[in-house]
């Protein structure tokens, strides 16, 4: 039969039809994804559960891992995006197909079985081996029945150069604003490319095999969605070196041009915008909200045992009550609580006495209360500023701030994964030359980019 037809159960869709003239349906066909099991071990591994994930959602018993004829497609129409996702993004809703199954549940696939090592199987299996290494050193479709070379030989071959220009992560796999957000955090593509002409010139030029457009990209992708560097060496093919040097270096620049984002606003500023609910509250008073959170590092190897408070970093950033980050600390050490970090990193040196500063987590907020409530004050002459906290009953009496504060703390780790996980610990050593850590200008890095968004925190939080 000429052209291609779909196998997933009760679904009717063809490429030709019985007179094998070519549907102007609009639809395409995909292969199956193979396992790619002479590749790297983390290659292996993804292209293996990508192949079972493919199987078990198509769910019909004559088709399993070790058996599945060329024949065999799936089409367009079993995918959000009209495609699949490209076979390392194991977070994308169409790394399988997903829509329109003909079946209820999605079967688990068993692991593939080792099989019996008779020479009838050794020769099969190289000759497979064979033609599937040709087929990727091709790039293209091997015929898969002496009849498949037929009119819509060119429409594929158009087709994978379109899909092929999509791995290759050059400027034109970044368009539309769904995946802008997706893989960097911004809104928009017009604010990513704002960001790269403002780095651009502070870059390694010619020193790499990546283009300047794909080192920010990268970096943003390894902040935002906390993908290995492993993975990301595949995804931009290159070394995992290169993209780990690519990495530090985007950061860096990031760092340098960026941080002036995070500054603390004139006073009549925030007094002007102040939201009406902590005007009511605390009239002109309220001058921060504080949200602590903490990083830790991987346990180095050879080390059987570390103190967690030597693998915990610390941080502290202030937020304006409008949703903009306006200060943010050095990492201190986990055995440090956040009040006495707050206390001690400079922030209340912007604050006057009587100021009131909120906070959340992480702070001994009791039971019950939900959020901290400190009033500035200043110890006796010539001493340091510190934080008088207030009671319990006053900190109730202002319960229905308590969901606004809440909007506001957290945004960090939650938007930049990468917060969120164990980073290695050379981050977390001070970068040569430099009183910072590197781990220090990647979270500054992140709070600058949250307030590239309009409104800041509460922008982000509105889009979720």
């Amino acid at each position: 039969m000429t052209g291609h037809r779909c196998c997933i159960h009760g679904c009717s869709s063809r490429s030709h039809g019985r007179n094998a003239a070519k549907l102007n349906n609009g639809l395409r066909f995909f292969c199956f994804p193979k396992w790619k099991k002479h590749e790297d071990k983390p290659v292996a591994e993804v292209t293996r559960r990508h192949r079972m994930a493919w199987v078990a959602a198509v769910g019909r018993r004559d088709i399993t891992f070790d058996r599945i004829l060329p024949s065999k497609r799936v089409c367009s129409l079993h995918f959000h995006s009209g495609k699949p996702a490209y076979e390392m993004l194991e977070t994308h809703p169409d790394w399988k197909p997903s829509l329109l199954l003909g079946h209820k549940e999605v079967r688990k696939e068993e692991e593939p079985q080792e099989m019996p090592h008779t020479v009838e199987v050794v020769l099969k299996c190289e000759e497979d081996d064979e033609e599937e290494q040709k087929q990727e050193e091709t790039g293209l479709p091997q015929p898969e029945e002496e009849n498949m070379l037929d009119c819509c030989a060119l429409e594929q071959i158009t087709h994978l150069k379109g899909e092929l220009t999509e791995l290759k992560l050059t400027e034109l796999f970044l368009r539309g604003e769904k995946k802008v957000n997706y893989y960097t955090g911004l809104q928009s593509h017009s604010t990513f490319q704002v960001l790269l002409r403002y780095i651009k010139a502070f870059l390694p030029q010619g020193a790499t095999k990546l283009t300047p457009f794909q080192m920010v990209l990268l970096t943003l992708m390894r902040l935002k969605l906390n993908f290995p560097m492993d993975r990301i060496s595949h995804l931009f093919n290159v070394h995992p070196e290169t993209a780990n040097a690519a990495f530090e270096d985007t950061v860096s620049a990031l760092y340098a041009r960026m941080s002036s984002l995070v500054h603390w606003p004139d006073r009549e500023r925030v007094w002007v915008s102040m939201p009406r609910l902590f005007v009511e509250a605390f009239g002109g008073r309220l001058a921060v909200v504080v949200d602590g959170f903490e990083v830790s590092a991987e346990t180095p190897s050879g080390v059987e045992s570390w103190d967690q408070d030597s693998r915990t970093v610390k941080y502290v950033t202030g937020i304006t009550p409008q949703g903009v980050i306006s200060f943010t600390s050095r990492g201190w050490s986990g055995g440090s609580s956040d009040v006495e970090i707050t206390e001690r990193c400079g922030l209340l040196d912007k604050l006057l006495p009587g100021d009131v500063v909120l906070a959340g987590r992480g702070f001994n907020v009791e039971e019950g209360v939900g959020m901290m409530c400190a009033e500035v004050r200043r110890s006796p002459p010539g001493g340091r500023r510190e934080l008088e906290l207030k009671t319990t009953e006053e900190t109730r009496r202002l319960s229905h701030l308590r969901g606004h504060v809440k909007r506001i703390i957290g945004t960090v780790c939650n938007t930049y994964r990468i917060l969120s996980s164990n980073v290695p610990i050379r981050m977390v050593e001070p970068c040569e030359g430099e009183s910072v850590t590197f781990l220090d200008k990647v979270v500054a890095v992140c709070c600058s980019l949250i307030n590239l968004c309009p409104n800041g925190v509460l922008s982000l939080q509105k889009r979720k």
